[in-house]
């Protein structure tokens, strides 16, 4: 297990701010970040600043349980030239990595990127890289030497990691289709959550879908069938033979005659 530490930082620290003008300045540097790594991850940065608004963390049906990574690079080893001093070095800070396929493996049983498996990927303490991830970087540092190395005549220092920062995403969507959407859109990765369709063994033909008026629908349909269970005063009767009992009405009927 990987002992690389990370910087925790909060997505949505910059709500904290005080001023208007601090938590613009703030909010401006996280979505550049943020957009950084739906980019390398095959998402689509036109949807960050849609989640880093105020209220986005509030309380809904779905609380988003992954995560964002970046790294930052020096020159190695560190020398007294100057060639780097006037050059760009916007790409040399918070870097993100291709990890989409990794985050996939925190997916549970409920089709959601669950916390407790992405611990395994980020530590129990949120902030301990696993070594794929850490690879991940590595790799990413790598292609980005090479087209550095490409772009100029002279011999260019190496490059090494110097910093991880890991950023908790605690959006949280109000349906199945919204969640779906961010994960894809912002982290990558494919989930395939819905409400799951559950059958009425009385009644096969009967779909209700959890949370949408499913049991108010089941039990306007069971209303007959219960008021042939009191007739029995409690006896068993097997549930194929249950619709074929006559109503309350009929059952008077046939007393009559």
């Amino acid at each position: 297990m990987s002992t690389q530490k990370a910087e925790m930082i909060d997505v949505h620290e910059w709500e904290a701010e005080e001023s208007n003008e601090d938590r613009k300045t703030k909010r401006d540097l996280m979505v550049t970040k943020v957009e950084r790594s739906a980019e390398k991850n095959e998402g689509n940065k036109v949807y960050v600043r849609g989640m880093l608004k105020k209220g986005a963390t509030d309380t809904k049906k779905h609380k988003c349980a992954g995560a964002y990574v970046w790294y930052s690079v020096k020159q190695d080893p560190q020398t007294n030239d100057k060639m780097y001093d006037h050059e760009e070095r916007s790409e040399w800070e918070d870097r993100a990595p291709n990890w989409q396929k990794i985050m996939t493996t925190a997916i549970g049983d409920s089709g959601t990127v669950e916390r407790r498996k992405m611990k395994k990927l980020i530590g129990d303490d949120l902030k301990t890289l696993h070594p794929s991830i850490v690879k991940a970087c590595e790799e990413d540092l790598e292609a980005f030497e090479t087209e550095e190395v490409a772009k100029s005549t002279n011999k260019r220092p190496k490059m090494r990691i110097k910093s991880y920062t890991i950023g908790l995403c605690e959006v949280q969507l109000g349906d199945d289709e919204a969640y779906n959407d961010h994960m894809k859109n912002l982290h990558g990765v494919t989930t395939q959550v819905s409400s799951k369709k559950l059958k009425s063994n009385i009644y096969p033909d009967l779909d209700t879908i959890s949370g949408g008026g499913g049991v108010e629908k089941v039990l306007t349909e069971l209303g007959p069938t219960l008021k042939v269970i009191s007739h029995t005063n409690g006896k068993h009767v097997p549930i194929s033979k249950l619709q074929a009992q006559p109503g309350k009405r009929k059952w008077r009927w046939v007393l009559k005659t």
